[in-house]
């Protein structure tokens, strides 16, 4: 394979990778290694989609009725204005959950999954109502009396998507739609028809109105049930057990969670008072004033409804602290076998290490899964004799538990063979242990034997009769 070939084999297996790593579970959204979200140091890791959304009505109430006026007469008018529509806030992210020591929890945003818009607008109600009899006839009538079209370009509405959270520290803070409308007649009064006639001059004054509106929205924080807020991009919170759990976390945890925020609205209607006149065909028009009437409600909190972020954790069921393997012959082995379960709701992970003194398991990683259990047999061999001990360490991936001690004891009793006995002589009288074969200066062999040969006879005799000799000159 070429160089180039192999570099476009590395890119595609990187995409592969990526790819597996943010395909989603049909389970639920748990999302397993690999991922470019787990610390490369972490034994377990879990990612768990959540979802928040928010609705507000801005300006709820905001408007006037008149209701109808006169209270009592043959003839009444009702008149109402209102504010209407919504601000909507969407957000989806990913809870990553790591451990040991203990869950540590990011939580970041899906890209494209921020959503913010904004749909509000004008009603406006007139209606009309009469009640009254004519030459004995009696006549009702009640009805909506129709309102110019052009209100309803007083609408704002705008929206964006974005990258959650737009937490302290994202580029994109605070994430901000806007619309406005184009100037229009909102009222038209003819004064040179109703005031003053001037042969050649038309005229009236009018009122022309435009509107704006923006609606901003920022994550202020994360906040996590048992744990700290998570008040920055990137930011991390430690979880912790339940408040009175007496065994950590168990066989999974559920991570509550929500943002607070701050929406932010910032609206402006200007009326524009106008002239117009119409001279000799020809038509002029000029503002008398601008008055912009400002509305809005700056900084107000908002609160997300929790969700859950479901984390599966595996649990370690094993009790036993000591093995004594007892009395132990010399070179030979014996075998203890271990149960190990797993109470947890993901696979459990265990490592056994730093054994010695003749103790000795497999060191592969044994994976149990959620709610079976497996034996893992360890072993000693007695090489010396006396007494043996060892710790079996066992890492696991249980962030309860991440590691097991079990104290491993052996006695190995002392040998019997080629002791003393009666003083050091043997069982067949002779003195000290019998001598092995050993080779002479001459190229044979003497062998030990229990009866003596004429040699040595004759050697004792002679070394008697010199001990006599000897005796008697004394």
């Amino acid at each position: 394979m070429t160089r180039w070939g192999k570099i476009l084999g590395s890119l595609l297996a990187m995409l592969s990778l990526s790819t597996t790593a943010h395909a989603q579970d049909p389970d639920g959204g748990v999302r397993m290694q690999p991922s470019p979200y787990c610390p490369v140091d972490a034994v377990g890791c879990n990612l768990t989609d959540v979802d928040f959304e928010y609705h507000h009505d801005a300006f709820a109430g905001a408007g006037f009725d008149t209701g109808w006026i006169p209270s009592s007469g043959a003839i009444q008018l009702r008149f109402a204005l209102a504010l209407t529509g919504r601000t909507d806030v969407t957000m989806g992210g990913t809870v990553v959950t790591s451990w040991p020591p203990a869950l540590d929890t990011q939580v970041v945003g899906r890209p494209g999954t921020g959503h913010l818009g904004m749909n509000y607008g004008v009603t406006l109600v007139a209606q009309l109502r009469f009640h009254a009899s004519i030459l004995g006839a009696s006549y009702s009538w009640e009805g909506s009396i129709p309102t110019p079209a052009i209100l309803s370009d007083l609408a704002a509405v705008a929206e964006t998507t974005f990258n959650p959270f737009a937490l302290p520290g994202d580029i994109l803070r605070p994430v901000t739609v806007s619309d406005s409308s184009a100037r229009f007649h909102l009222i038209s009064y003819g004064l040179t028809d109703d005031i003053i006639s001037i042969p050649g001059l038309n005229g009236g004054i009018a009122i022309d109105m435009e509107g704006a509106l923006s609606t901003s929205y920022q994550t202020n924080s994360i906040v996590i049930v048992n744990a700290d807020s998570i008040v920055a991009t990137d930011g991390h919170s430690r979880v912790f057990p339940e408040e009175g759990a007496t065994e950590g976390f168990g066989a999974f945890k559920n991570i509550v969670l929500h943002p607070d925020g701050t929406l932010a609205y910032d609206g402006t209607i200007t009326l524009y008072p106008t002239v117009f006149i119409t001279l000799l065909g020809f038509d002029f028009d000029y503002d008398i004033a601008e008055i912009p009437i400002h509305f809005g409600a700056g900084g107000m909190e908002v609160m997300f409804a929790d969700d859950i972020a479901h984390v599966p954790l595996p649990d370690v069921d094993f009790s036993v602290s000591s093995v004594d393997f007892g009395t132990v012959e010399a070179a030979t082995t014996e075998h203890r076998t271990l149960t190990i379960g797993n109470a947890g709701e993901a696979p459990l992970e265990l490592s056994p290490r730093g054994l010695r003194n003749g103790f000795n398991a497999p060191r592969d990683t044994i994976v149990i899964m959620p709610g079976e259990s497996e034996e893992l047999d360890v072993t000693f061999l007695s090489t010396t004799p006396g007494s043996a001990s060892s710790n079996l360490q066992i890492d696991t991936n249980d962030p309860d538990a991440p590691l097991l001690f079990v104290r491993l004891s052996a006695s190995v009793p002392a040998s019997d063979a080629g002791t003393l006995s009666d003083g050091g002589v043997n069982d067949d009288a002779s003195f000290g242990a019998p001598f092995p074969p050993q080779s002479g200066g001459c190229g044979c062999d003497i062998a030990t034997s229990r009866s003596a040969t004429p040699l040595a006879l004759a050697l004792a005799m002679l070394v008697l009769g010199l001990v006599v000799r000897r005796a008697r000159r004394a």
